[in-house]
């Protein structure tokens, strides 16, 4: 699989996801809050992909010592921001709380699933 087909298949499965929620909460089939949960959920991780893959290519133009400490650099500063948004959600916004981690949970580990096929491809 290429870069180009990654990035393809990446975004239809987010679109399919988003449009299946979607259209579960427009047929009453979820509330309000499940809805805008996975939707935080999904917008958070998204934002915390785009980083990563931002952080990889910034790295790869580095010498070896540099790309270790790039990577690692981009890891730390998404954790942060993800554990104060997750926070800032949990605290301030009218979400459920079991359906925002859950779907952190899985968006996340499907970005990191992303994530290393696109390392591997780079490599």
């Amino acid at each position: 699989m290429t870069e180009q087909k990654l990035r393809i298949v990446n975004f239809f499965v987010v679109l399919l996801v988003l449009c299946l929620i979607t259209f579960f909460f427009y047929k009453s089939r979820i509330s309000y809050r499940y809805y805008y949960s996975i939707f935080l959920s999904g917008l958070y991780t998204t934002t915390s992909f785009f980083i990563s893959i931002w952080y990889i290519k910034k790295a790869e133009k580095k010498n070896l010592d540099k790309v270790i400490g790039t990577i690692f650099t981009g890891m730390g500063i998404r954790l942060m921001v993800l554990i104060l948004l997750i926070i800032i959600s949990i605290n301030f916004l009218d979400i459920n709380e079991n359906s925002f981690i859950f779907s952190i949970l899985i968006f996340y580990i499907y970005y990191l699933t992303i994530e290393i096929i696109f390392v591997n491809l780079r490599a």
